[in-house]
């Protein structure tokens, strides 16, 4: 497609969106029709949303502590999204997901990022299931936490960009995906195809995905469980000058998922006292490590893993609250290295009991518990090629980190007052212990002290100083045979600091917006910063600054008809290299609008980063990489209420985006247009 035909479509979108504005608001009004709007529904109620993640306790959007966005099952269909990466990046001011961990690490592993944080293997983002059992690895890095979390099982995703000291490490912003399966009183079917315009006919699909809930209530108890299987042939990228002069003759870059399959299983008793749910993936994708080599899309260069996570709950009573929880996880990388192939593996493991009390003494609402955790890496594998085959070699020294464990010991407590009808307070503190990864100790304390003022109606007012911590994993720590990044056995944990002010203004005839400048201290940030020639050691490498401003704004004509756009700016120094923070943009602005008629819905939505930061020595990336806009646009029509095809153009105008990698001079150029086309058959 040509500038012209680009600009022509691009025309026709504007031209369709003001029609269907012209149908919603101006046409009443001339014909004198009451244009007064009901009240919104309970799904975006302005507020009225009930969340659990801020507190662990259930409560009104608009009172919960911090920065919080919820993002719903509804917003996920409007956009037929495909990946948590893309409703993350459009509904989410400030928070970036991109292919990829930016200093050192591997391309399949996404890199989510928020307000403007960035240390190496970067987990101070931490996922939860169900605000329980953790998403991450939490020993190593966070495997595919964007590309295969599956979002057809999704009820809402609740997200808070201000520390979350509850949750204990990592959660300097939590994600907590909350699934519809432990609900559901249906059965429902989705098959997704997609077609990339640089895909010759030869090749076939992009990629095929198969999908399936269903949940069903009997005697004293509800089952339901969720399936889903997919694969993507990814695009090749085989732009050499991105590749930072690793290429291997004839390879390519790619961004394939050959196989991948999801299955979760929900059992609880309808007096909610007992929970059980269990979730398990595996997905096999294309080779590519930061460092080393890229390799050609094979059976031998491969990246595979396993992922497995189960949580009981028992309510003894109203106010006890007793969980346990177990994940195990295990991948596997084989590359292409200068002297031949060659693979590692290492799997780990999570195991938690957790009791938890909570109780309401007239205006206050308390809550207290007690953790006990431990955490490792029980396995683990070296492969070296000898000519006809792979060698395993399990000898400690080789391992790419030892198999070693840590215990974690937490306590916490936070009490929520309600002075008045317009006033409230939050205070709290969480204490953890560690202990293992080369007979480390370390206590982390992370207080949390928030205030809501409702003046009027119309108008909110949040105050929070808040902290978190996130631990150096097992290969920060003991990391001895991924050259050229090795361990440190003396580095501390990497805190941030958060201070915030919040005012939200809304109205009964269907706006909000909201406005939140922040200062945050990230103390500590863990770097693999150079030791020598081709060495890389684990260092806690200072402090970074940021100063912000998020905006988020949206209208809502009805229930399905919404325009909605947010912001963030913020400058990002790192304060002891004297420089802003490398591969983290500053500006980042969202917006989209979903409109329907009857049973026809169109969603158009896109998204805006300004150029990165980038080291002077880095040529290529600073020539190639530099602002990112992208925007999708999808329709669906119900045709009963049993059926509904939907489709959805991806990079809409087939913008060039290229990401810069790391320090290496890699790059990956973003996918061009790609379209999807999907049929969702659900039964009551």
């Amino acid at each position: 497609m040509n500038d012209r035909s680009r600009y022509g479509f691009f025309c026709t979108i504007v031209l369709w969106c003001c029609q269907s504005l012209y149908a919603q608001i101006v046409a009443p009004a001339a014909s004198g029709a009451d244009t007064s709007r009901a009240a919104a529904p309970a799904e975006f109620s302005f507020g009225e949303i009930t969340v659990v993640t801020a507190t662990r306790t259930a409560e009104k959007l608009d009172e919960a502590p911090g920065s919080l966005t919820v993002i719903t099952s509804r917003q996920i269909r409007d956009l037929n999204a495909r990946t948590l990466r893309d409703v993350l990046n459009v509904f989410v001011p400030g928070m970036d997901v991109v292919p990829t961990y930016f200093r050192y690490g591997d391309r399949v592993n996404e890199g989510i990022y928020s307000r403007g944080l960035l240390s190496d293997f970067s987990q101070q983002v931490l996922i939860l299931y169900n605000g329980q059992t953790k998403f991450n690895e939490t020993t190593f890095s966070s495997p595919f936490p964007a590309i295969e979390f599956t979002l057809e099982n999704i009820d809402r995703i609740e997200i808070s960009r201000s520390p979350l000291p509850l949750y204990g490490g990592s959660a300097i912003t939590t994600i907590n995906l909350i699934t519809q399966e432990q609900n559901a009183e249906k059965t429902e079917m989705q098959v997704n195809t997609a077609v990339n315009q640089k895909t010759s006919v030869k090749e076939g699909l992009q990629s095929k995905k198969f999908s399936m809930l269903w949940g069903h209530s009997f005697s004293k108890w509800h089952a339901s469980g969720f399936v889903q299987y997919y694969d993507d042939q990814g695009r090749p990228h085989p732009v050499r000058s991105g590749q930072g002069g690793y290429a291997l003759p004839g390879s390519t870059l790619r961004d394939g998922t050959k196989g991948a399959v999801n299955f979760s299983l929900s059992l609880r008793s309808l007096d909610q006292r007992w929970t059980l749910q269990s979730w398990y993936k595996h997905a096999a994708q294309d080779a590519f490590l930061s460092g080393q080599l890229p390799s050609q899309s094979s059976d031998v260069y491969n990246y595979e893993g396993s992922e497995w996570l189960t949580n009981i709950k028992f309510k003894p009573s109203v106010n006890y609250e007793i969980n346990a929880g177990a994940m195990a996880a295990k991948w596997a990388n084989f590359v292409h290295l200068a002297s031949g192939p060659w693979g590692g593996d290492e799997a780990n493991y999570d195991l938690f009991v957790e009791g938890l009390y909570t109780r309401r003494i007239g205006k206050q609402s308390w809550l207290a518990g007690v953790k006990l955790e431990k955490e490792g890496q029980y396995d683990g594998t070296i492969y070296n090629w000898d000519g006809s085959g792979f060698v395993p070699d399990k000898t400690d020294a080789n391992l790419l980190a030892p198999n070693a464990s840590r215990t974690v010991l937490s306590v916490y407590a936070e009490d929520n007052v309600k002075f008045s009808p317009v006033f409230g307070a939050l205070g709290g503190v969480r204490l953890d212990y560690y202990n293992g990864f080369a007979g480390a100790e370390e206590t982390i304390v992370n207080p949390r002290l928030a205030f809501v003022l409702t003046p009027s109606a119309p108008l909110t007012l949040k105050a929070l100083y808040a902290s978190a911590g996130r631990p150096p994993s097992i290969y920060e720590r003991l990391g001895a045979a991924l050259a050229p990044l090795y361990g440190s056995a003396d580095i501390k944990s990497e805190k941030v600091h958060t201070l915030e002010l919040s005012a939200l203004v809304k109205s009964s005839r269907g706006w909000r917006a909201q406005i939140t400048p922040f200062y945050q201290i990230f103390s500590n940030k863990i770097e693999y910063v150079e030791a020598g020639a081709n060495e890389f050691r684990a260092r806690n490498n200072g402090n970074t600054e940021v100063r912000g401003l998020d905006l988020d704004g949206w209208y809502y004509f009805d229930e399905r008809n919404y325009i909605f756009a947010n912001a963030s700016f913020f400058s990002s120094r790192d304060v002891e290299n004297g420089h802003d923070t490398f591969f983290i943009p500053n500006r980042y602005i969202n917006a989209g609008a979903n409109f329907n008629h009857q049973n026809f819905n169109f969603n158009v939505t896109g998204y805006f980063r300004n150029a990165r930061q980038l080291p002077a020595a880095l040529v290529v990336n600073r020539s190639k990489a530099g602002s990112h806009f992208l925007m999708n646009a999808a329709a669906s029509y119900q045709f009963s209420p049993a059926f509904r095809a939907y489709a959805l153009i991806e990079n809409l105008g087939d913008r060039n985006n290229v990401v810069p990698l790391s320090v290496d001079g890699l790059f990956v150029p973003m996918r061009g247009r790609t379209l999807n086309a999907g049929m969702v058959f659900e039964w009551q």
